[in-house]
């Protein structure tokens, strides 16, 4: 159990340095993205760019930016004023069954991948501050 904290930690420690750990917001339990919609979760805009459902793991690709207005997850060019306050183009990733995201303090791992839509789970905490490193959160 704890190689596998280790792991999820080292996978995402990446992302969290480079949101800087800036959203903040609701925290729902679960949410579900769906294709060609944009989910709005812990002040972070999230779009799936495709899903191969089908797939032996199922898997989804998907974008999202934190801290910066929705129009941000379509990039901009390199020349664009908005670098200087916006450093952070939209992150990618393909994510399958069991993959965890971080957003703010909270791991949202996928659950399902079906045609069109992807189910995720908040599943770990990592709070800021002193304590535990990461926390199972229990239903």
């Amino acid at each position: 159990m704890r190689g596998l904290l280790r792991r999820f930690f080292a996978r995402f420690a990446m992302a969290a340095c480079l949101l800087g750990l800036s959203c903040d917001g609701g925290n729902p339990a679960q949410f579900t993205l769906v294709y060609g919609e944009i989910a709005h979760v812990e002040d972070c805009h999230l779009e799936m760019s495709n899903s191969a459902y089908d797939k032996d793991p199922p898997w989804i690709g998907l974008k999202y930016v934190c801290g910066s207005p929705e129009s941000d997850l379509k990039g901009f060019p390199k020349d664009d004023p908005r670098w200087a306050t916006h450093p952070t183009p939209p992150l990618g990733y393909t994510m399958a069954i069991h993959d965890c995201l971080l957003l703010n303090e909270t791991f949202y791992c996928v659950e399902s991948v079906k045609q069109g839509k992807a189910s995720f789970k908040a599943t770990f905490k990592q709070p800021r501050g002193r304590g535990p490193i990461i926390t199972h959160i229990r239903p």
